[in-house]
């Protein structure tokens, strides 16, 4: 019985190997990680035969691979993300280690209309649709120019960032319909992990805030001065 569970395991373990494989190639993730996933895959399958590994990220235990792995998965989009351009990088791998993973089905709602955005979502696989419903119902009243799709290394609920706090006290609300169009998978960072990474980090949040802001309130005042530099050499320009 012993050796009919083992080999049941080496054929699932063979499988997976090619799909491991691929997807390393295809996230460019450095070969080594290979070998730490297979066993973690193995190890899950030793503890529970009929364990669901098609999610690598799901199968593999807590620890240092995981955390490793959601480092070089999403450190990069989080980059993207125009309020953390210039987020101190202690920040954003904390970032990093809180996110979670999740999957969502075909066609299921991420967010409709009017649903609080207690989380930001990091696109990992899949598409996403989000457009704007008059009449609420679901593929009801929308056109493709209505429509918006996002895919791998995309990211959805950005407004959570504007709102960040120790304690949030309100959360933003979604304008958007956002719908899977295909299976996703996903990172998820929650509204009470932010929190507390702001708690945690509070003087490094508050420096990029405040960095946001002296951005905003120079470019205004170079545009003013460049409007009363035009306009005083028109007014001269029309004097002589």
């Amino acid at each position: 019985m012993e050796a009919t569970k083992t080999e049941e395991i080496r054929r699932k373990i063979s499988r997976k190997k090619l799909d491991v494989e691929q997807w390393i190639i295809k996230n460019k993730l450095p070969r080594e990680i290979e070998d730490d996933i297979l066993s973690s895959i193995m190890l899950t399958l030793k503890q529970r035969i009929d364990a669901d590994i098609d999610n690598f990220l799901f199968s593999i235990p807590p620890g240092i691979t995981k955390i490793s792995l959601k480092r070089r998965l999403c450190l990069e989009t989080l980059k993207k993300v125009k309020k953390l351009q210039d987020m101190n990088e202690n920040v954003l791998t904390l970032i990093c280690d809180n996110l979670k993973p999740v999957r969502y089905i075909e066609n299921s709602f991420v967010f409709r209309m009017g649903d609080p955005v207690d989380r930001m979502l990091f696109i990992s696989e899949g598409t996403l649709l989000i457009y704007e419903s008059s009449d609420g119902q679901a593929g009801q009243g929308i056109s493709s120019m209505d429509t918006r799709c996002l895919g791998k290394g995309d990211f959805y609920g950005e407004e959570l960032l504007h709102c960040a706090s120790k304690c949030f006290t309100k959360l933003p609300v979604s304008s958007k319909q956002v719908k899977c169009h295909t299976k996703v998978d996903a990172f998820v960072l929650m509204a009470k992990d932010l929190g507390a990474i702001v708690s945690r980090r509070p003087l490094q949040w508050e420096k990029n805030e405040n960095k946001g802001s002296h951005e905003v309130e120079n470019k205004a005042a170079s545009t003013i001065i460049t409007t009363f530099r035009h306009r005083k050499k028109n007014g001269h320009a029309k004097g002589h």
